[in-house]
């Protein structure tokens, strides 16, 4: 079966991308073969070259009334590559808003996936929408958040994100080249650098957690987001401001993750959205306990509290939990224990494979 995959973003850092990537890693090669399509070369093309994937070079353009000669003439391109490629399936890795390759897939009855990992609006004026055979969601939280999900309920299906467990438990403490000494205990975050992850929260927790635990490190992982430079900037700012550069540590983006989780004594994350929660199924997988807010799909990864710690986004909520934990060296192993148990039930690769399997066959 030859599927062919689209995404309009070049970047790889984040969890949209990380999931295709994850995606094409399950995909039994002598069952499917994987192209992609791409209207420009980028990270996320080099990426998938190197997992052998086809790419298949074409402009893929929003369907307009203004644009509509150049709609044609590009619908008619995509047409023919996916005949010639003989595509089964094309699965996008987002909603996206009247997309030519939806249009030119219909013409040749080929089904269409929409993978959505972020909150959308549902409208009959997106042609994505009405022309959609399947639409997965990462969370039965982002069903109920996206706005008109009802007109696709009887296409909607909720697959979890995928794991590879034994990637993310293989990791080996690094604590050394970090800059951090084996007695001190460390408080790690993964994250975009952008209001949405709740940076800010993360360095005022720091703050309050370090008067009761002076040695206790903060290590803040994760590339600036797009748009959120002058957000990125004042909270380095503040990190100066309040004398806390030996407390709390940005270390950009990185590409040795297990090594960075295995460093960790508690993994903290306070977002103030998350669709998933992606990165906490890896700590987790990784043995790290959790503490996070009770936004979105997250309370779907830690349902009760013996598998992780909750808390609504208030003032002054999380530090009691973190210091209680990094005190208590049993109780953070207890969390590990029943938290891993729980996600290798729910969220390995297997469970998600074995899903995509299933509704790549039924569509077919």
């Amino acid at each position: 079966m030859n599927i062919l995959y689209y995404y309009s973003s070049q970047q790889v850092h984040t969890g949209s991308p990380q999931v295709l990537l994850r995606l094409i890693d399950c995909l039994d090669r002598e069952r499917y073969r994987p192209f992609f399509l791409a209207s420009q070369n980028g990270k996320l093309c080099q990426e998938l070259k190197k997992k052998d994937v086809e790419i298949l070079n074409c402009e893929q353009g929003i369907v307009s009334k203004r644009g509509l000669f150049r709609n044609i003439i590009n619908i008619n391109k995509i047409a023919y590559l996916l005949r010639i490629n003989k595509i089964d399936v094309v699965h996008i890795n987002e909603l996206g808003y009247n997309f030519e390759l939806v249009v030119a897939a219909k013409m040749l009855r080929i089904p269409v996936i929409l993978h959505n990992h972020n909150p959308a609006v549902f409208s009959r004026k997106n042609i994505n929408c009405l022309f959609g055979d399947k639409f997965i969601f990462v969370s039965n939280s982002l069903v109920k958040e996206c706005k008109g999900s009802e007109m696709i309920r009887n296409k909607t299906e909720v697959v979890y994100n995928p794991i590879d467990f034994d990637h993310f438990s293989s990791g080996k403490p690094i604590r050394a080249q970090l800059g951090i000494e084996q007695n001190q205990q460390v408080v790690g975050t993964i994250a975009q650098i952008c209001p949405r992850k709740g940076i800010d929260i993360f360095i005022a927790t720091a703050e309050k957690v370090a008067k009761s635990l002076p040695d206790a490190r903060f290590l803040i992982v994760g590339p600036e987001a797009i748009g959120a430079e002058a957000y990125a900037a004042e909270m380095r700012e503040l990190i100066q401001r309040k004398n806390l550069g030996d407390t709390v540590k940005f270390m950009g983006p990185r590409n040795d993750i297990p090594d960075i989780l295995a460093s960790l004594d508690l993994f903290f994350l306070p977002s103030r959205a998350e669709p998933f929660g992606l990165v906490l199924v890896e700590a987790i997988a990784a043995g790290v306990p959790v503490v996070a807010s009770s936004v979105g799909g997250i309370p779907e990864i830690i349902p009760t509290r013996e598998i992780g710690i909750v808390k609504s986004l208030e003032e002054g909520a999380f530090e009691e939990e973190i210091v209680g934990l990094l005190k208590n060296e049993n109780q953070r192993r207890c969390h590990s224990r029943h938290a891993f148990r729980y996600a290798y039930e729910h969220f390995s690769k297997d469970r998600f494979i074995d899903g995509m399997n299933a509704m790549y066959q039924n569509l077919v």
